[in-house]
Formats: structure tokens, sequence, C-alpha cells
């Protein structure tokens, strides 16, 4: 499915976990950010898709640019077994950065990066419809949060808190 093709509270959500990440209204696809601290590590892509989470969703959206024979499929793959590792050298190489900015321009990329945010945009769907909530802004904080591999976490902290006050 296409971002496009989404309802419109939906894409608006898109837009603006689009705006968060990059600073931009629309997708950005050759959005590369490696910031000291950040537990997600590497990041890339118009949803910033972390290499340091457990889901490591930059490792997937990689791999699937490599099954889906990208234009420079072997490029991406020489990096992989590094980034499977979280290897902090390939996180900050320059030529690695490089790569993932020029493949912002490839349709292949743009799909695989498309097929990241749709299919977490769905989970974050499910979670919500599973507890009842409806709201369109709670569905970007849920997305946003899903996207990051920190929703659960954050629902237990959340929780937890509620039941001491």
């Amino acid at each position: 499915m296409l971002v496009s093709a989404l309802p419109e509270n939906e894409r608006m959500v898109v837009g603006l976990l689009t705006m968060f990440e990059t600073g931009k209204p629309w997708r950005v696809y050759d959005q590369v950010t490696l910031k000291e601290g950040d537990g997600g590590g590497l990041t890339y892509g118009w949803c910033q898709a972390a290499l340091c989470t457990k889901n490591n969703w930059l490792v997937k959206m990689l791999e699937r640019y490599v099954e889906r024979e990208g234009s420079r499929a072997s490029e991406v793959s020489s990096w992989l077994p590094a980034l499977r590792v979280r290897g902090p050298l390939a996180q900050s190489s320059a030529g690695l950065h490089r790569l993932l900015r020029e493949l912002g321009s490839d349709d292949v990329m743009k799909e695989a990066q498309d097929w990241v945010g749709l299919y977490e945009l769905g989970r974050a769907k499910m979670l919500m419809v599973e507890r009842g909530w409806i709201e369109d802004l709670t569905m970007l904080v849920v997305y946003d949060s899903v996207i990051h591999g920190g929703f659960e976490i954050c629902e237990r902290f959340v929780r937890a808190g509620m039941m001491k006050t």
C-alpha cells in the first residue's frame, strides 16, 4: 500500500511523524542521523528506522532493499554483517552515511522505507484497537514509540505509575 492511499487522518499522522523525525512535513528518504547518546544509534529514512532497537528496523529495511535487488544491493549487502551486530565503526562510517543518503533517491529504497513505516503504522493501529484508544493524536504517539521500539516499555512504566497515584 502507498502512503498516498491511506485515509487522510493516517496521512496526517505520517506527516507529523516525519516532521518530528526529519524536520520536514514530507517523507525525507535520505535522512541519516547519528546523535551521541541516542539509544537508537544510527537511524535512516523518513521514519528514522533505528539500528539499536529490539526491532532493528534499519537492518530489516536494508535486507528488504537487497532482497528486492536494488541497484546497489551488493554495496548494501557488504554493510549488513557489521550492522547486524550493531558495530559502532559501521554506524559512524562516513562511507555508509554517504551510501544511505544516495540511496534516498532509489525507488527500491523508497519502497523499503515505506514498507517499514506502514508496517509500524499498522502495528500502532492494532495496539490502539486492543486498548480501546481511538484518537488520531494517540495514533501519532503510539506510532512514534512503536517505530523506536519503546512502546511496551513506556506503557508498562505509565501503568505502574498510574497504580501509585
